[in-house]
């Protein structure tokens, strides 16, 4: 499959590099022509993820409307401030209906859009009605995904289709993806259980940065602690999106 992925971050190269290996034909797009040209040569992120070396095969490019236009999968992981604005410069390029309905759009981002506070795959969705949208969670991180440890994915869709068809895009023997149409659950899962909600809404200090200086530490109350925080914000949410969707849908009954 011809896949694109938008962002060079250290979880954009990460996931290219890992779907070349599953033996797709994977562009790496950003949008700084001059870091890409020098990742072009060097075949390094940088600091970011310092052992890994991209192979040959990955395209590296700065050319939005080559990788767009070409490619049936578009994976973003540009940061969540920059989904509209990516999503939105696909729509200018004015592609037919036909080729939008044949793209699959992958959000692997966390957050919600601050001005309407739609989850991202809401947001790409808005604007880009026409493609199908999935989302690609952790509980996973870039440094396992590099080293080709093991470790596990979450592919959501509303359709289960579209979910399986990315589960065996991303599916190899040391990365293990399950489905869910659980969308809701998973983006606002994804950002409770993160430090950004905690840190810009309640002003507090990062949990995560707490639960990772008590492992330093070896201070095994505080990772128990804060492991049990984690653990309950993903219980409630999930709870409250069962219950909201047997609101929404009469068809369910508990």
């Amino acid at each position: 499959m011809k896949v694109g992925v938008l962002g060079a971050g250290s979880w954009g190269a990460a996931l290219a590099n890992h779907l070349e290996k599953n033996g797709h034909e994977v562009t790496l797009w950003g949008h700084r022509e001059e870091r890409m040209n020098l990742i072009r040569e060097t075949r390094m992120i940088g600091e970011s993820l310092p052992g890994l070396r991209l192979p040959e095969s990955i395209e590296v490019t700065s050319d939005f409307s080559e990788i767009v236009r070409e490619k049936e999968l578009l994976v973003f992981a540009v940061p969540s401030t920059a989904i509209r604005e990516t999503a939105r410069k696909i729509a200018l390029l004015q592609l037919t209906e036909e080729e939008l309905r044949q793209k699959t759009i992958v959000s692997v981002a966390k957050g919600i859009e601050e001005s309407t506070l739609l989850r991202l795959s809401q947001v790409i969705a808005e604007e880009l009605p026409l493609c199908q949208v999935a989302v690609l969670c952790g509980p996973s991180h870039a440094e396992e995904v590099a080293q080709s440890l093991p470790t596990a994915l979450v592919a959501g869709a509303s359709e289960q289709e579209t979910a399986e068809r990315i589960q065996n895009v991303f599916m190899n023997e040391y990365l293990r993806v399950y489905t869910s149409p659980d969308l809701i659950g998973m983006e606002l899962g994804g950002l409770f259980s993160g430090s950004v909600l905690t840190e810009t809404v309640f002003a507090w200090p990062g949990v995560g940065k707490y639960i990772v200086d008590g492992i330093n530490n070896s201070d095994y109350a505080v990772v128990q602690g804060g492991c049990m925080l984690v653990a309950i914000i993903s219980v409630v949410m999930n709870l409250l999106v069962d219950l909201l969707y047997g609101v929404l849908d009469p068809r369910i009954r508990y």
